[in-house]
């Protein structure tokens, strides 16, 4: 066995995804119920509205997050996690127990 372990390319790309600024916590804040733009917004006072379009765009597009909108509504359409989407935050919930177990936080410093 050389060590040498080859790619995944999936495993790639989801973790570049995750790994964007606010990703994690649009996902947290849609795990915790589907909501429209404003209430995300309101949930996530320090994101920018403009990165926050673009993240639902890019969660929408790697099929994490799905918009429905109700044609009999008036109300905005609401965001909400697909199968994928809440698949990933159980995993997202591992991680996170593991990290608090096994690592330290980052002081401030390098």
């Amino acid at each position: 066995m050389s060590g040498r372990r080859t790619q995944d390319p999936y495993f790639e790309q989801t973790v570049e995804l995750f790994a964007r600024r606010w990703c994690g916590p649009v996902l947290e804040e849609l795990n915790k119920a589907p909501c429209g733009f404003s209430q995300l917004q309101q949930s996530l006072p320090e994101l920018p509205a403009q990165l926050l379009r673009r993240r639902l765009d890019e969660l929408e597009t790697s099929g994490l997050v799905q918009l429905a909108t109700d044609p009999a509504c008036e109300a905005e359409a609401t965001y909400a996690l697909t199968d994928a989407g809440q698949n990933l935050c159980g995993l997202i919930a591992h991680i996170d127990v593991w990290a608090q177990q096994w690592l330290r936080p980052a002081s401030g410093g390098d």
